[in-house]
């Protein structure tokens, strides 16, 4: 709410970060939009947006992001049905916030 920063980085390919809970939901900003999914709730939500494109305003409240997207077809992307269906020890931790 106050513009802090919480997370800043370029993800490597199937590298997750879990938003923390906060008061009010954070907002997401991204490139390559069509790389990012949200997992709510077990159920894997996405992409932000089609391609390579910008997506912004994004509210991360799990309410927004099931309401705001479609469930991925994870039949058609053998690579995000691995990642999607991974427990999250099996994949890269995403970088620690201060």
């Amino acid at each position: 709410a106050d513009g802090t920063v919480l997370f800043e980085k370029i993800l490597d390919a199937g590298e997750r970060y879990t938003v923390p809970p906060l008061e009010t939901a954070a907002v997401f900003r991204t490139g390559n939009s069509g790389s990012i999914y949200f997992l709510v709730d077990g159920v894997t939500y996405g992409p932000a947006a089609p391609g390579a494109n910008v997506a912004k305003d994004i509210q991360l409240s799990p309410e927004a992001l099931t309401q705001g997207f479609a469930a991925a077809d994870l039949t058609q992307d053998e690579d995000l049905a691995r990642f999607a269906t991974a427990d999250a020890t099996d994949v890269l931790p995403a970088a620690p916030t201060e």
